[in-house]
């Protein structure tokens, strides 16, 4: 564990802290009700970190500035040692009320955060016929179909439809949009899990 001493004496520490004395861990949590710049650009951000960890050498006269890595990586988001973030599972509901617009179904609230998708639902409300429905990853410029459904079903499991990890951050996202003639409401209902 990296101590004031060992980082005094260890020239890449030093450097370490130096590249990256400018930055704050985070923003304020939105709960703490402090206003105005929620997302000020000192915040480290992963190019911040990766620019720093890029330029350390596994070797053994550069152990002391590896733990100081290994202690800065999971504080400041940037590093995870166990996977998923405990107390962060949570259901996200998202609403779209008229058919064939397309709308966020789940984008996180900070640019230092990275969500796993780990089940993904839809129902729609009124209409008859075929309710289709169309999943994307969307970064504001370009959208990728992760895939289309449509069925006569008014509710359905999407999680089956989904054949690898999704990965979504505050700049890639999972947007939606949805169809059914004379349908009223469409509700995506998303369980998602912090990663970082």
């Amino acid at each position: 564990m990296a101590r004031k001493d060992d980082v005094r004496k260890d020239v890449q520490s030093k450097s370490i802290l130096g590249q990256l004395n400018s930055f704050t861990v985070g923003p304020p949590e939105n709960a703490t009700g402090l206003v105005g710049d929620q997302e000020p650009a000192s915040v480290i951000a992963p190019t911040d970190f990766d620019r720093v960890t890029n330029q350390i050498h596994l070797s053994e006269p550069n152990v002391e500035a590896l733990n100081l890595l290994s202690m800065l990586g999971p504080l400041t988001g940037m590093r995870s040692n166990s996977g998923p973030i405990a107390q962060t599972l949570k259901i996200e509901n998202a609403t779209g009320d008229t058919s064939a617009s397309a709308f966020t179904i789940f984008q996180p609230d900070k640019s230092d955060e990275v969500w796993l998708v780990n089940a993904l639902d839809f129902e729609v409300t009124g209409g008859t016929g075929n309710t289709t429905v169309i999943v994307y990853l969307n970064d504001n410029s370009e959208t990728l179909k992760l895939f289309e459904v449509t069925t006569s079903s008014t509710s359905l499991v999407l999680s089956d439809d989904i054949d690898a990890p999704i990965y979504v951050t505050r700049d890639v996202f999972l947007y939606g949009i949805w169809a059914r003639t004379d349908g009223t409401s469409g509700k995506f209902s998303t369980a998602v899990m912090r990663v970082r």
